[in-house]
Protein backbone atom coordinates (compact mmCIF):
# COMPACT_ATOMS: atom_id res chain seq x y z
CA UNK A 1 0.00 0.00 0.00
CA UNK A 2 1.12 3.22 -0.80
CA UNK A 3 0.99 6.89 0.71
CA UNK A 4 0.98 9.77 -1.42
CA UNK A 5 1.95 12.44 0.51
CA UNK A 6 -0.08 15.88 -0.20
CA UNK A 7 0.16 19.65 0.47
CA UNK A 8 -2.73 18.86 2.70
CA UNK A 9 -2.01 15.65 4.14
CA UNK A 10 1.72 17.33 5.00
CA UNK A 11 -0.31 19.95 7.22
CA UNK A 12 -2.06 17.74 8.95
CA UNK A 13 0.87 15.44 10.16
CA UNK A 14 2.29 18.59 11.53
CA UNK A 15 -0.90 19.93 13.27
CA UNK A 16 -1.05 15.96 14.62
CA UNK A 17 2.72 16.24 15.85
CA UNK A 18 2.53 19.78 17.39
CA UNK A 19 -0.44 18.78 18.99
CA UNK A 20 0.42 15.86 20.77
CA UNK A 21 3.43 18.25 21.82
CA UNK A 22 0.45 20.74 23.45
CA UNK A 23 -1.85 17.81 25.07
CA UNK A 24 1.60 16.80 26.97
CA UNK A 25 2.21 20.43 27.90
CA UNK A 26 -1.03 21.01 29.43
CA UNK A 27 -1.39 17.35 31.09
CA UNK A 28 2.44 18.05 32.81
CA UNK A 29 0.64 21.59 33.71
CA UNK A 30 -2.64 20.28 35.17
CA UNK A 31 -0.41 17.20 37.10
CA UNK A 32 2.09 20.06 38.89
CA UNK A 33 -0.86 21.99 39.76
CA UNK A 34 -2.19 19.06 41.36
CA UNK A 35 0.83 18.23 43.21
CA UNK A 36 1.53 21.70 44.43
CA UNK A 37 -1.89 21.86 46.09
CA UNK A 38 -1.90 19.59 49.83
CA UNK A 39 -4.52 17.18 50.52
CA UNK A 40 -3.94 17.91 53.89
CA UNK A 41 -6.52 20.47 55.36
CA UNK A 42 -7.55 20.85 59.09
CA UNK A 43 -9.73 22.56 60.65
CA UNK A 44 -9.09 24.10 64.05
CA UNK A 45 -10.74 23.79 66.69
CA UNK A 46 -10.49 26.05 70.30
CA UNK A 47 -11.15 23.52 73.10
CA UNK A 48 -10.91 25.73 75.82
CA UNK A 49 -8.33 28.74 76.16
CA UNK A 50 -5.11 27.87 74.77
CA UNK A 51 -6.25 24.39 73.78
CA UNK A 52 -6.73 23.65 70.41
CA UNK A 53 -7.92 20.46 68.32
CA UNK A 54 -6.38 20.39 64.73
CA UNK A 55 -8.78 17.96 62.75
CA UNK A 56 -7.89 16.60 59.35
CA UNK A 57 -10.80 17.52 56.88
CA UNK A 58 -12.06 14.35 55.46
CA UNK A 59 -11.56 14.46 51.52
CA UNK A 60 -10.74 11.71 48.89
CA UNK A 61 -7.16 12.52 48.11
CA UNK A 62 -5.31 11.61 51.57
CA UNK A 63 -4.85 8.91 53.96
CA UNK A 64 -6.29 9.28 57.34
CA UNK A 65 -3.97 11.04 59.76
CA UNK A 66 -4.72 11.72 63.81
CA UNK A 67 -6.08 14.83 65.60
CA UNK A 68 -3.44 17.32 66.27
CA UNK A 69 -3.39 19.18 69.52
CA UNK A 70 -2.20 22.18 70.15
CA UNK A 71 -1.65 23.69 73.94
CA UNK A 72 -0.03 27.39 73.96
CA UNK A 73 1.73 27.97 76.90
CA UNK A 74 3.12 30.87 78.07
CA UNK A 75 6.74 30.87 76.62
CA UNK A 76 6.34 28.03 73.76
CA UNK A 77 3.59 25.15 72.41
CA UNK A 78 3.43 21.76 72.92
CA UNK A 79 1.98 19.33 70.02
CA UNK A 80 0.78 16.67 70.87
CA UNK A 81 1.19 14.11 67.69
CA UNK A 82 2.38 15.59 64.20
CA UNK A 83 0.02 13.81 61.72
CA UNK A 84 0.86 10.86 58.75
CA UNK A 85 3.38 12.39 56.85
CA UNK A 86 5.27 15.61 56.76
CA UNK A 87 2.73 16.89 54.23
CA UNK A 88 0.46 16.78 56.57
CA UNK A 89 2.64 18.34 59.27
CA UNK A 90 3.65 20.48 56.99
CA UNK A 91 -0.25 22.26 56.72
CA UNK A 92 -0.76 21.71 60.83
CA UNK A 93 2.18 23.97 61.39
CA UNK A 94 0.83 26.73 59.21
CA UNK A 95 -2.34 25.96 61.55
CA UNK A 96 -0.16 26.66 64.33
CA UNK A 97 1.48 29.43 63.12
CA UNK A 98 -2.11 31.32 62.74
CA UNK A 99 -2.68 30.12 65.89
CA UNK A 100 0.60 31.63 68.03
CA UNK A 101 3.59 33.56 67.64
CA UNK A 102 5.61 31.08 70.28
CA UNK A 103 7.90 28.36 69.28
CA UNK A 104 7.13 25.09 69.00
CA UNK A 105 8.91 23.58 72.02
CA UNK A 106 7.78 19.93 72.68
CA UNK A 107 6.20 17.20 70.07
CA UNK A 108 4.46 14.55 71.86
CA UNK A 109 3.89 11.05 70.21
CA UNK A 110 1.18 8.97 72.28
CA UNK A 111 1.90 6.16 70.66
CA UNK A 112 3.51 4.00 67.52
CA UNK A 113 0.57 4.05 65.13
CA UNK A 114 2.45 5.78 62.04
CA UNK A 115 -0.64 8.72 61.71
CA UNK A 116 0.51 9.92 65.48
CA UNK A 117 4.25 10.38 64.62
CA UNK A 118 5.32 10.03 60.86
CA UNK A 119 4.65 13.91 60.56
CA UNK A 120 8.02 14.56 62.73
CA UNK A 121 10.30 15.06 60.63
CA UNK A 122 8.37 18.15 58.73
CA UNK A 123 8.32 19.70 62.61
CA UNK A 124 12.27 19.10 62.76
CA UNK A 125 12.52 20.64 59.53
CA UNK A 126 10.99 23.96 59.63
CA UNK A 127 10.32 24.25 63.64
CA UNK A 128 13.33 24.40 66.16
CA UNK A 129 11.87 21.67 68.51
CA UNK A 130 13.60 21.77 71.49
CA UNK A 131 12.57 18.18 73.03
CA UNK A 132 10.33 15.42 71.74
CA UNK A 133 8.55 13.23 74.29
CA UNK A 134 7.84 9.79 73.70
CA UNK A 135 5.86 7.72 76.42
CA UNK A 136 7.42 4.74 78.36
CA UNK A 137 6.67 1.51 76.47
CA UNK A 138 5.63 -1.09 79.31
CA UNK A 139 5.73 -4.75 78.43
CA UNK A 140 4.40 -7.05 80.89
CA UNK A 141 5.89 -10.61 80.79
Amino acid sequence: MYIVATPILNNLILIYEKSKKLIVIFLLAAINLVSAQSVYNYEVEKIVEDVYLLKPKINRYRWVTANIVVIVNADDILVVDSGLLPAAAAEAIKEIKKISSKPVRYLLNTHWHGDHWQGNEAFARNIQVCKLLLPKVVIKE
